[in-house]
């Protein structure tokens, strides 16, 4: 195989970066992309946040998809579908000889929302955009700009010597990569004068650029054997035995202890608070194993969900920590900096179930030699799906797309509508409505008909019985929550809604079950699980694969307040309120204008944020995208012939929530009121003036050019 074969995948390396970019003010577009993509090729997509969302997300992340440790046929299946969503003008490389990877488990560039500060995702847009610039123009002022802000990028957590990885897959011909296998080399190459201590710890931007001005040097000499950075790459990877964290074979962290004795490991394996019943079966499920394994082995094996491993030790090693103040490993995100105290780690081999796998610290797995686990269960009572639910409410302008966007996600992971529940809360909902009642019933007998009374479940209930019947997760749809008063509906299950933190025992179940005899009473007849039925004579409870999600209205907040106990037990996503390339008429126009909806609505939702009626509530007052259908508007100018029906139906619904709603104090602000006394003279205007947005009294919509921003 020539070498030049090897290096191929530089040019769909380089095309992508500089496509990337283009993205750097288009992230939610950005976001949808990249989704579709791993929905094409039937992969799941790497987490990005706690509860698996992509709020937002850096280039050097989406490098990293396909620069981490796992199979080139993935590797290149992921790159296909790169190249088709985003047209990429490449062919998909056959080889990746000299390309760095990140372990799985820190493959991400910044922590999860909790964790971050608000602009460390802007921060790496701006060394990405910086960097490209000064690979395609180096000049001082390109240098000047790119050392500011590689030097910022530094300090977000974990970023260090990634960051050169990262700037080597944008542009490998420019960037030198300085990951273990690297530094190792450069360090121990007598052509390169570059030593040990130079290689301590990440440089600033200065220093990088100048390491990397050094080994051009070299390399442009002639004295050494190889003609770029890929090829120094390539090499060191050949003649060196890799040092990175991610090699294989070598367990990580090789520089790091907690510093316990087999004896200290004893005391802490009997300190009940630390060592919960949980953590034992995650103890004795390792040492049967073999004291080796991964969170998806395990699992299998024994039970429980990956979760259940995974965040248990990790919570465990953070109680550890925190009452024996042994030191603790500095990593970029929450998880990985734990571990590390109870094990060491791997990337697991392609014939490894699972990605990561974790060993036992040696002096731990002689410590439960000692220690009798005889009465810890080994295999667990009842593998549950492996998500753990969430309460969440999505919420967001009117006709934003907050039912669209949870039905799209649901579709996209694979719910079936059988496992979906969904209702819409309004002023008539009652706490009957939605948990059940008792209902008088006639039955037939062979004598006579006779009434009976059962109780009649209503939406939360049939949620809780599909949820308690399968591993697979359930979904509850609340539409408008704030337009039915919640906290009368929900009632005492209310108290549900509080659930277990992840990594205690029986996470994601409800913290304080409730008791109700004639729910409980239905749900066991109508439960099979012996389990779920003996839990339940304890009390209801909301289980772990049971998510809760609802949708509100901001303009509908006066309908019905949330107030703050009800809203602590939720998380929140606001559903933004724009235009992306993929909406599919937002290029139709307004009846008899030539006008399209999308230059209507940002010209109207300007004026409404800039309008001084609302002070406090404008925000909420914006129409959504979707506020109206594609029927109500025209697909092509049609300001001769109007479709009189299309006209009707637009003007009904934009206007009179206008009329009645954004400006119902200060119309003149907005209108002639003058000649438009009445809703009913505003609509006849519009569907009868040869300029039907005339009837706006300071508002100039212009005509649209078809580059609408």
């Amino acid at each position: 195989m020539e070498l030049s074969e090897n290096f191929k995948w530089t040019e769909f390396y380089m095309a992508f970066a500089t496509k990337l970019l283009e993205y750097r003010n288009d992230r939610d577009n950005l976001i949808t992309k990249i989704e579709r993509v791993y929905e094409s090729i039937d992969m799941k997509l790497p987490k990005i946040e706690k509860d698996g969302t992509i709020i937002d997300i850096d280039p050097f992340t989406i490098l990293g998809f396909y620069n981490k440790r796992i199979t080139n046929n993935n590797r290149r299946s992921i790159i296909e579908g790169l190249i088709q969503e985003f047209s990429v003008d490449t062919e998909v490389p056959e080889h990746f000889a000299g390309i760095p990877v990140l372990s799985p488990q820190n493959a991400n560039f910044f922590s999860f929302k909790e964790y971050r500060e608000e602009d460390d995702i802007d921060i790496l847009w701006d060394v990405f955009d910086s960097a490209l610039v000064l690979a395609d123009s180096d000049t001082n002022d390109n240098r000047k700009r790119f050392c500011e802000d590689y030097d910022i990028a530094q300090q977000i957590p974990g970023v260090k010597w990634n960051l050169t990885m990262a700037l080597y897959w944008a542009r490998p011909y420019f960037y030198l990569n300085l990951d273990s296998t690297n530094r190792n080399y450069i360090v121990n190459c007598e052509e390169i004068p570059v030593s040990k201590d130079d290689l301590k710890k990440a440089p600033t931007g200065e220093q990088y650029l100048e390491l990397r001005d050094k080994c051009m040097e070299v390399i442009n000499s002639g004295k050494v054997n190889y003609h770029s950075f890929p090829e120094l790459s390539y090499k060191a990877w050949s003649e060196t035995e890799s040092t990175s964290d991610e090699a294989d074979g070598e367990w990580f962290p090789s520089d790091y202890d907690p510093g316990f004795s087999v004896d200290d490991w004893l005391d802490i394996l009997n300190d009940s608070e630390l060592f919960t019943p949980n953590c034992l079966e995650i103890m004795k499920r390792m040492k049967d194993i073999g004291g080796q394994a991964t969170c998806t082995q395990l699992a299998q094996k024994y039970g429980e969900t990956k979760n259940f491993y995974n965040a248990g030790s990790s919570s465990l090693a953070k109680r550890i920590a925190k009452k024996t103040k042994c030191p603790i490993m500095e990593r970029d995100t929450d998880n990985s900096r734990w571990w590390p105290i109870l094990y060491v780690g791997r990337d697991a081999d392609d014939d490894e179930v699972g990605s990561y796998v974790w060993k036992l610290r040696n002096e731990l797995s002689q410590a439960l030699d000692m220690v009798d686990l005889s009465e810890v269960k080994l295999y667990a009572e009842k593998k549950r799906s492996g998500s753990m639910g969430i309460n969440k409410i999505f919420y967001g302008a009117p006709g934003c797309g907050k039912s669209y966007y949870i039905q799209s996600n649901l579709k996209r992971v694979g719910v079936s509508n059988e496992n979906i529940v969904r209702v819409t809360f309004h002023p008539e909902y009652s706490n009957t409505d939605f948990v059940g009642q008792i209902m008088p019933m006639i039955v037939k007998t062979s004598n006579e008909d006779k009434v009976t009374y059962r109780f009649k479940p209503g939406a939360f209930t049939i949620a809780l019985q599909k949820a308690y019947s399968t591993d697979e997760d359930v979904y509850l749809i609340i539409e408008e929550i704030n337009r039915g008063n919640a906290a009368a509906i929900f009632g005492d299950m209310f108290q549900l809604l509080d659930r277990i933190p992840a990594g205690e025992e029986n996470e994601g179940e409800s913290a304080y079950p409730i008791f109700n005899p004639n729910m409980q009473q239905y749900l066991m007849e109508n439960t099979e699980d012996e389990d779920i039925c003996n839990k339940l004579e304890s009390g209801i409870f909301i289980p772990s694969n049971l998510f809760i999600y609802a949708t509100m209205n901001t303009s509908d907040q006066n309908v019905f307040t949330l107030d703050t106990a009800f809203k602590r037990r939720w998380s929140f996503r606001q559903i933004t309120n724009t235009f992306t390339s993929e909406h599919p008429y937002k290029d139709y126009y307004i009846p008899g204008t030539a006008v399209t909806w999308e230059r209507f609505l940002n010209k109207l939702n300007t004026e409404i944020l800039d309008s001084s009626i609302y002070n406090s509530t404008n925000e909420d007052k914006r129409l959504g995208v979707y506020f109206v259908s594609r029927d109500m508007l025209c697909e092509t100018i049609e300001t001769d012939n109007i479709d009189r029906a299309n006209a009707e139906q637009f003007a009904y619904k934009v206007l009179e929530y206008l009329w009645n709603d954004v400006c119902r104090i200060g119309r003149d602000d907005w209108f002639d009121t003058d000649k438009y006394k009445t809703l009913e003279d505003l609509i006849d205007g519009f569907l009868n003036l040869d300029e039907p947005l005339s009837i706006f009294k300071n508002i100039d919509f212009g005509e649209s050019t078809g580059d609408e921003e």
